[in-house]
């Protein structure tokens, strides 16, 4: 059995980086930054070391126009704030909330007050159901349609013409329906 002691392992010669040395006098993922970008301090972000607030807020970067906290770290392919804790991702607008306002209550959604949705800034954000969050959407289906006073075949949506399908489903013409069944 060959006996490894603590001090026979070098550390990366990056700066403020004590990880173990992988190649080249650089641990892992700055050996591979090295590798990727020619710098191993491009091309990533290394989180900062500090409190859970300084360590979101190196991700953010606010925009004194708007009031906006535009999110800088990685992105969904909509454009919201993905941020990693405890191995787990996580949207990073919930995370600002819950650790700069209170925690969000279960079953409520995270509306975006400025309809931006890279945007962090608790002031921008407020919890609401799903179908309020849903209503206030600009580009969802139900948005659009919610609108609208006519149903495809013009027959005009009144309260006695119309019902609303379960489950919160849209809405239906009875006209339409009698003559579908005729």
């Amino acid at each position: 059995m060959i006996n490894i002691t603590k001090t026979q392992f070098k550390v990366c010669k990056v700066n403020s980086c004590e990880s173990v040395v992988t190649a080249v006098a650089l641990c892992n993922s700055h050996y591979m930054r090295q590798w990727r970008h020619g710098s191993p301090l491009k091309g990533g972000r290394c989180y900062a070391k500090g409190s859970k607030l300084e360590q979101l807020m190196s991700f953010v970067d606010k925009d004194n126009v708007s009031g906006c906290w535009n999110w800088n770290g990685s992105k969904s392919r909509l454009g919201y704030g993905a941020y990693r804790l405890n191995y787990k991702t996580q949207r990073a607008h919930r995370y600002s909330y819950e650790l700069l306002v209170k925690p969000i209550p279960k079953g409520l959604y995270i509306d975006h007050l400025c309809r931006n949705p890279s945007c962090v800034n608790p002031k921008h954000l407020e919890p609401v159901t799903p179908a309020e969050n849903q209503y206030r959407s600009p580009i969802t289906l139900a948005s659009i349609n919610r609108v609208k006073n006519y149903c495809p075949k013009n027959h005009e949506y009144t309260e006695v013409n119309t019902y609303n399908r379960p489950n919160n489903n849209g809405r239906k013409c009875r006209q339409c329906n009698r003559e579908r069944w005729h």
